[in-house]
């Protein structure tokens, strides 16, 4: 039941995003450079594939093979852990808007928490479990 949960909650979150990112980009209310928009757009459709795993914990029906997983997983974790030894775009305006390095890991940690559920479905759709 949790899971038919967490897929509902995700996928109107990651869908709703969508149409809400452009219009605020259109609107001209937030100035985000072309990159800034690239790893955003890059993140949620990210994600939003990852809510595919959660769909497939949910139902009880197999998307896509443990492979996919297997390798979504591991693209993600690489992701999820590059702002702490690179930098991205997203992430420079960040520290610009958030200058206590304190603050800024805090709310780190927190988006990492928020999509920790799309992981963890991943892994328990993944071929690492037997």
């Amino acid at each position: 039941m949790i899971w038919k949960l967490f897929f509902v909650v995700y996928t109107l979150f990651y869908l709703l995003a969508i149409p809400w990112k452009i219009k605020t980009y259109e609107s001209g209310k937030v100035h985000a450079t072309g990159r800034i928009k690239l790893e955003e757009a890059a993140s949620i459709s990210f994600h939003v594939f990852g809510c595919l795993a959660l769909f497939s914990l949910a139902f009880e029906v197999t998307v896509f093979e443990p492979l996919v997983w297997t390798v979504w997983l591991s693209i993600g974790i690489v992701w999820t852990c590059s702002p702490l030894v690179l930098k991205s775009p997203k992430l420079e305006v960040l520290e610009g808007k958030i200058p206590n390095k304190g603050h800024l890991f805090g709310v780190y940690l927190i988006g990492c928490l928020i999509v920790l559920p799309l992981y963890w479905a991943a892994y328990a759709c993944s071929s690492l479990v037997t």
